[in-house]
């Protein structure tokens, strides 16, 4: 069966490509997983004792989006399995990409923002390198295109 990947993160752009990640799995009779990755690599906490604190924070809040995304696939009839995984979002991503035979991987790009933040330049640059590592197609989808 094929395997439709969703990287999601929260944000109005990981609405739209969850979305869009629903409607293609019905469309092509795919297998839907929501993925969310724990990335402390930029966080530098002043006080190291906060840090397991702070990964189970974000641990949480990953498993309140895939299972957010899980309960809007499932209003649209459509199964989805849900994934946290922890570590570098790239590599991870990439590794559950090969793990999971993926046919596609959709990500989210933030709605209004510029390059000089995390824009469009740089999610395009990111699709593209996880593209060519991994082989598996990458589509980004923007909110603005889901309106």
């Amino acid at each position: 069966m094929r395997c439709i990947v969703c990287a999601t993160r929260g944000g109005q752009g990981s609405r739209a490509v969850q979305e869009e990640a629903v409607r293609l799995a019905r469309e092509q009779d795919a297998k839907l997983v929501f993925l969310f990755v724990v990335d402390m690599g930029d966080l530098n906490p002043t006080d190291e004792g906060l840090v397991p604190y702070i990964q189970a924070e974000l641990h949480w809040l990953g498993q309140a989006l895939v299972y957010l995304a899980r309960k809007r696939a499932r209003l649209k009839n459509i199964q989805a399995d849900v994934i946290i995984r922890q570590g570098n979002v790239q590599t991870e991503i990439g590794r559950f990409l090969q793990e999971s035979q993926a046919e596609t991987l959709l990500l989210g790009a933030p709605r209004g923002t510029t390059a000089a933040v995390f824009g469009d330049d740089a999610v395009e640059l990111f699709a593209k390198d996880i593209q060519t590592k991994t082989n598996v197609p990458v589509r980004v989808v923007r909110p603005e295109s889901r309106q």
